[in-house]
């Protein structure tokens, strides 16, 4: 009889841990499918977002260029105005876009960038002012170079912000 109690007990707890077990399996079902179906949500959401950054990063990227190519044209003008010869422009589509005149100073561009600068008349934009002062200030490095047996080559000036000056260095021999 207390055999029998027993046995009833331990077949009421079963069938309750299998009820109860069932209940958890259904919820976490449940929870699964809400977490998929939040992640698929969320997956689309975020497809949407990257597809109007990248439309939004188009439209950046070429005002970006054509801001470059406004600004190249405009130094190069001025560099051949102040004795410079234009060897070659390159360009590179990146964020943000740059371009790259490689040139020489033909005898009197320092002088000549100097003189703009400090002209009243000047209608230079800050952008054309940083690229100038940029420059004059890799001839500060001269004395240094010909110390060592260099003198400057070729200029490479990258046009981005801020403007870059590369001075190709010759050996003197």
């Amino acid at each position: 009889m207390a055999f029998d109690k027993f046995s009833d007990k331990a077949k009421e707890t079963v069938d309750k841990a299998k009820e109860t077990a069932a209940k958890v399996l259904d919820a976490g079902s449940e929870s699964v499918i809400k977490a998929k179906d939040a992640a698929a949500e969320s997956a689309i959401k975020a497809k949407d977002t990257a597809a109007d950054i990248i439309d939004v990063g188009k439209g950046k990227l070429q005002e970006g260029m054509a801001t470059v190519i406004e600004e190249t044209n405009n130094i190069k003008t001025i560099l051949q105005n102040s004795g410079y010869c234009i060897i070659d422009i390159s360009v590179t589509i990146s964020v943000p876009p740059k371009a790259i005149l490689l040139f020489e100073d033909t005898g009197s561009g320092k002088e000549k960038l100097t003189e703009l600068l400090e002209s009243e008349g000047s209608t230079l934009s800050k952008m054309q002012t940083a690229m100038i002062k940029t420059m004059l200030k890799t001839y500060d490095l001269v004395k240094i170079t010909e110390e060592h047996g260099y003198r400057f080559g070729k200029f490479n000036l990258t046009v981005t912000i801020p403007p870059q000056v590369t001075v190709h260095l010759v050996a003197d021999k």
